[in-house]
């Protein structure tokens, strides 16, 4: 594989406690990765007021745009994307959950047209959230009968592929939280490729925005809409 050209798109809302320390992973993670040529680092701070976006060392090598006022998860990765100078692109969050480390068996994986998601191992509610556990449970199902195969991480917050791949997708997509899900669905009804890599999940550095009944169902909705649109089986 010849060594390749990255953007990271970091998408950002008050996330202080853990933003610094994930630019520094992947700086050191990309520099030691031999697949990678150059890379970008684009932080999107969806008009946080932490202060967290703000306060990044000058000597680490991330472009900060800012959003005036808050959009959302999916407009945050939205606006990266389509402002990434390179052809590949990387997404992740910057609450210190993701394997950074595991970039570069991503990228290895990663082929033209080809989605490849970090598949969160590890991953669990505390104890006491048997209602989020079983409805992750139906909402795998319910996705699975969308797509008609399974999906083994439809939401998770690292992937990497191609911009030019992604950008005619983005209008159909969420700016919310369902960004994720929408992006795995559409690569999934067009019948494009997608490759799992396993890689461990810590908790999370600071507070989770995710509200847990209004984000699924507008998970839900998005999921029936983009159905409907694509497999006409509804």
């Amino acid at each position: 594989m010849d060594r390749l050209s990255l953007s990271v798109v970091i998408p950002v809302f008050n996330e202080a406690p853990a933003l610094a320390g994930t630019l520094a992973r992947f700086e050191k993670t990309l520099r030691a990765c031999t697949l990678v040529k150059t890379f970008e680092l684009i932080v999107v701070d969806d008009a946080s007021t932490d202060g967290g976006a703000e306060r990044l060392a000058p000597l680490q090598r991330a472009a900060v745009l800012r959003h005036e006022r808050n959009q959302g998860y999916g407009a945050s990765l939205k606006t990266g994307i389509r402002q990434a100078r390179y052809p590949l692109i990387a997404i992740c969050d910057a609450d210190g959950s993701y394997q950074i480390e595991a970039l570069p068996e991503l990228i290895a994986a990663w082929s033209p047209g080809t989605l490849v998601v970090a598949s969160r191992v590890g991953m669990r509610y505390p104890r006491g959230h048997r209602i989020k556990t079983f409805m992750r449970w139906v909402f795998r199902f319910w996705l699975r009968l969308l797509a008609g195969s399974d999906i083994e991480d439809i939401n998770s917050g690292l992937r990497v592929f191609e911009r030019e791949k992604a950008l005619p997708l983005l209008a159909e997509m969420s700016d919310r939280f369902s960004f994720t899900t929408s992006l795995t669905l559409l690569w999934t009804f067009f019948g494009w490729p997608i490759v799992y890599v396993r890689t461990t999940y810590a908790p999370r550095l600071g507070e989770s925005k995710v509200r847990f009944l209004a984000d699924s169902a507008k998970v839900f909705a998005q999921s029936v809409r983009l159905a409907m649109r694509h497999r006409k089986i509804i």
